[in-house]
C-alpha cells in the first residue's frame, strides 16, 4: 500500500511539474510576442533593439533579468553597455 501511495504521489508531482514548465514556457512566449517582438528579433538581426539570439552568451543571467525588469535602473547604475542601447 505504501509503495502504491508513493508511486501515486511521485507520478502526480511529475505531472504537475511538467505542466508548470510547459505553461511557463508558453507564458514567456506570449509575453515576448506581446511586449518585445516590436523591437527585438531572435536570430533575424537588429530592429530597434538588439537581436536576442544567444544573448545568454553576451551577458550573465542576472544582468539580463535586471535589464528586463528595469532597463532604466541598470542604465542609471552606470552600466555603459546598457546606456549605449
Amino acid at each position: 500500500m505504501k509503495i502504491a501511495c508513493t508511486y501515486f504521489i511521485l507520478t502526480t508531482a511529475y505531472f504537475l511539474l511538467s505542466i508548470t514548465s510547459v505553461w511557463a514556457q508558453k507564458n514567456g512566449e506570449t509575453v515576448f510576442k506581446e511586449t518585445c517582438v516590436a523591437c527585438h528579433t531572435i536570430g533575424k538581426g537588429k530592429l530597434v533593439g538588439p537581436d536576442l539570439a544567444n544573448v545568454q552568451n553576451r551577458h550573465q543571467q542576472e544582468w539580463i533579468i535586471n535589464f528586463i525588469k528595469s532597463s532604466q535602473t541598470v542604465i542609471k547604475s552606470g552600466d555603459k553597455y546598457a546606456d549605449s542601447l
